[in-house]
């Protein structure tokens, strides 16, 4: 179940393009960057995890991408920690990661424990283009049918 959640993340990050302001100057010489301070610098999340450079595939669901027996050598992203930037990284990361694991498992084993979810034929999985800060999809429509054994 864990790595459908990563997989999920990775593609649907809540936040697509996380800001950081830039509080002193810096530079990374080697590479030529330099960012003065005051600027705000954008994090593209929803391209960092979905660059061909570390996955295979990259817009393609494909949970067993994170099975170690699975992993291939064009799925860099899953042994690269700075490819998947759903929470983002180092200090300033997600506080929330552990509680977002952990509610996902919950909610989700009582949903499943008590029904069953169908796609309705005229549901097509797809999402507005053009939102800047949350993705947002074309309407879902499911039947949730109550399983008779509970």
């Amino acid at each position: 179940m864990y790595i459908c959640f990563q997989e999920t993340l990775r593609l649907y990050p809540a936040e697509i393009r996380p800001e950081r302001y830039c509080a002193k100057d810096w530079s990374y010489p080697e590479k030529g960057l330099r960012v003065p301070k005051g600027v705000s610098v954008l994090i593209p999340a929803w391209a960092i995890n979905r660059h061909p450079d570390y996955y295979e595939d990259p817009d393609e669901f494909k949970p067993e991408r994170y099975m170690s027996e699975n992993a291939s050598e064009g799925d860099k992203g899953v042994n690269n920690q700075y490819a998947f930037t759903t929470f983002g990284h180092g200090h300033r990361n997600c506080i929330g990661i552990r509680y977002t694991y952990s509610s996902l498992r919950i909610v989700l084993f009582h949903l499943f424990r008590h029904f069953q979810f169908q796609f309705s034929p005229e549901t097509e999985l797809k999402f507005k283009p053009g939102i800047v800060m949350l993705l947002q999809f074309f309407p879902l429509y499911m039947k949730v049918v109550k399983r008779s054994n509970n």
